[in-house]
């Protein structure tokens, strides 16, 4: 087959991420729905910061990557800081939208040029499509194609990383030396993954593994450590609050460095487990056999050749990275920390095939391409039902969440509205990300402030009710509305908002007979509750 006819293949999968994720971004509505802006709005406002000469507030993730390519996306606008600063503080989706499909863009071309260094490497066209299918093989991976936040960073620089570890591999079988440039890759990837999302640490202990020799070690680990500072030091500034945040996430139970102050909460551990199992069934599945073929290994030991030394490096370097990510995530549960080692799944099962045939199961299956022709039909069939699961779940949560604000929009003029966290309204979103804007808190309010808007904005902080706009404003509309109502999504740290809001508006109008009802609650679980005088 010639080259031409090999690239057309190839750029298939690409350009089909493309017109997919875009397709998706636009059947989930705007940015803001379903609590988008967190952290979306979040990170738009740490950009402005950077082209502000600010550091950013917001290094949680770190997410310094992202960060800065959304400021360098803003200045190449053309426009002054300034002009940039109010256009995205009063239109934010326009600016999401874009950077939105830039990372979907650059997700297409890592994912061709990861299929491209794969078939030269490997010469199976079966094989390289596998590997492509990498971020279809979880409905978790299609949905951050939505965002633009660390993930969706992350996921095409997981493609390079599988890229190189195809190449290193072929490398090891056919040569004994050193090689400089593959612990340079390895560490410049691992550095740039973990300035995005410190959840890619686990995925360190795959180089750590394969790697040979101490000095690639040190090469490899001093490279990571040195592309890490280099990246988010200039952004951050300080390392003070990203180590309090890492320390607190390793202390306590809950999401973000809260809840009690106990490192293994067992209950909560197997009960995030649980639900990660649910979301990700395939990847336990690789997971599970993955385990049992290396179980397999132990029982049945026997002198092995080079090329399967390296191989059963590789599978045990994956094994004990899901391992470990499986249980950072079910420590700390939000299924989206789990992506830089779905983005593994695909890899994974080539390796494991590539182990089948050392021990012996080639007396069972003909390992030729017609393994690998399975396995592709089967990756084909997972994400199709993965791509119809999420289509149609972000297409029916986008109706019902419009259905809910035109109920809102279309109420009387009197009504009195409060959004708080979970609501689907821009004006809240970026109040919201106000919490991050550091030093230049003061000035983006004021220019948020100049957009009219009808609706107050609270929130519910650690049993503290916050109010973003003036509360003396705020006490004259409660007095003289008749009808008063709460937009939220509820979660544990704002599990008594509904009640405490109650008895906050009863404490400023001084009237005892008001009482609340749910008025609507949608699937993505936003609510609307009305409170009136009985």
């Amino acid at each position: 087959m010639n080259k031409f006819k090999i690239f057309s293949i190839l750029i298939i999968l690409p350009v089909l991420l493309f017109i997919t994720a875009k397709s998706l971004r636009n059947s989930e509505g705007p940015f803001y729905f379903n609590a988008g802006y967190d952290p979306n709005y979040v990170y738009a406002v740490s950009s402005l910061n950077i082209i502000n000469s600010v550091h950013v507030s917001h290094t949680d993730h770190p997410g310094s990557t992202v960060q800065l390519i959304g400021a360098g996306l803003m200045l190449l606008s053309g426009k002054s800081v300034s002009e940039i600063t109010e256009s995205v503080l009063l239109n934010p989706e326009s600016y999401l939208n874009l950077f939105n499909t830039v990372l979907i863009l650059l997700n297409s071309l890592c994912l061709l040029l990861c299929g491209l260094v794969i078939y030269h490497v490997t010469k199976n066209l079966i094989l390289t499509l596998i590997i492509q299918l990498s971020p279809f093989l979880s409905q978790t991976l299609i949905h951050e194609f939505t965002q633009t936040n660390p993930e969706i960073f992350i996921m095409p620089m997981m493609m390079l990383f599988i890229a190189v570890l195809f190449s290193y591999r072929e490398y090891i079988i056919n040569s004994d030396k050193f090689s400089l440039k593959y612990p340079l890759m390895f560490g410049i990837l691992s550095g740039v993954c973990l300035a995005t999302k410190i959840t890619f640490l686990p995925l360190m202990i795959i180089p750590l593994f394969i790697l040979k020799g101490s000095r690639s070690k040190m090469i490899f680990f001093t490279t990571s450590v040195l592309s890490f500072i280099t990246i988010t030091y200039p952004v951050m500034g300080s390392y003070e609050h990203f180590l309090n945040f890492i320390g607190n996430l390793s202390t306590h139970d809950g999401l973000y460095g809260r809840g009690e102050k106990i490192i293994f909460n067992f209950d909560t551990i197997y009960k995030n487990f649980e639900s990660l199992i649910i979301h990700d069934m395939f990847f336990v599945l690789i997971l599970i056999i993955g385990i049992l073929l290396f179980i397999y290994y132990k029982f049945k030991r026997t002198d092995y050749s080079k090329i399967f030394t390296i191989d059963q490096n590789i599978l045990l370097s994956l094994l004990v990275t899901f391992i470990f990510q499986i249980f950072i995530v079910s420590k700390h549960y939000s299924q989206h920390y789990l992506v830089p080692a779905l983005m593994l799944t695909s890899f994974a099962v080539i390796i494991i095939c590539i182990n089948f045939k050392e021990i012996g199961l080639t007396n069972y299956f003909k390992f030729t391409n017609k393994i690998y022709n399975h396995i592709l039909l089967i990756c084909i069939t997972v994400s199709i039902f993965n791509l119809y699961i999420v289509f149609n779940d972000s297409t029916e949560y986008s109706s019902e969440t419009q259905s809910l604000i035109n109920i809102m929009d279309n109420g009387n003029d009197n009504q009195f509205v409060f959004n708080s966290y979970g609501t689907s309204d821009s004006n809240y979103g970026m109040m919201f990300s106000m919490n991050w804007a550091g030093e230049m808190k003061e000035h983006y309010t004021s220019v948020l402030k100049s957009k009219s808007s009808n609706n107050f904005n609270v929130d519910f902080w650690n049993s503290e009710i916050t109010y973003y706009e003036n509360f003396e404003n705020i006490k004259i509309n409660l007095a003289n509305s008749p009808d008063i109502f709460l937009r939220l999504k509820c979660f544990d740290f704002n599990k008594n908002a509904v009640s405490d809001f109650k008895k906050n508006i009863i404490q400023i109008t001084g009237n005892e007979r008001y009482n609340f009802s749910e008025l609507r609650h949608n699937k993505s679980g936003e609510s609307v509750y009305r409170f009136s005088v009985k």
